[in-house]
């Protein structure tokens, strides 16, 4: 192969990778949509927090959706994450006020644990009921916190899924 052609498969390849003419993305994402995961903390009401600085350095997307059942589902892949590293992973449904709690057990928050291998790639499923009034829903990740350390790595859902 040529040093022309090449240049220009990567050329031709380049955009695709970027998402060059892929259309903007919406404030909420269709029931069942793909939703990319940033390095955002947000609170239990899914309002970014400024000055919270992301350590991290993962990739990840969710599937959120409910399949037109009263279950809420989110399949969760992580690659580039910190390897053998066990993360806490929640699937949040709202609207929520930012008053009300999101943790694990909560009502509307269903948990689990994501194990990353050897390269820092992982996934899993989620499951919940559907709770009542929920008409969206999101996924919130977190690492531990290394040594010395109050908050490990963070990625979130950069959109809120539309549960209808």
């Amino acid at each position: 192969m040529s040093t022309l052609t090449r240049f220009i498969t990567a050329v031709m390849v380049v955009p695709g990778l970027i998402g060059l003419g892929s259309g903007s993305a919406s404030a909420e994402s269709a029931n069942g949509g793909s939703v990319p995961l940033g390095a955002e903390y947000r609170s239990c009401d899914f309002t970014k927090l400024n000055f919270v600085n992301a350590t991290g350095t993962a990739s990840g997307t969710a599937v959120i959706g409910t399949g037109g059942t009263n279950t809420v589902t989110a399949d969760v892949y992580i690659m580039i994450g910190s390897p053998n590293t066990p993360y806490q992973v929640r699937l949040i449904q709202g609207p929520r006020p930012g008053t009300q709690k999101c943790n694990a057990g909560d009502p509307g928050v269903a948990s689990a644990m994501l194990y990353t291998d050897g390269n820092g790639v992982g996934s899993v499923v989620l499951h919940d009921a559907l709770a009542p009034g929920a008409t969206n829903a999101w996924v919130f990740i977190d690492g531990p916190p290394d040594v010395g350390q109050i908050r490990g790595e963070f990625y979130t859902s950069d959109l809120l899924t539309s549960l209808k």
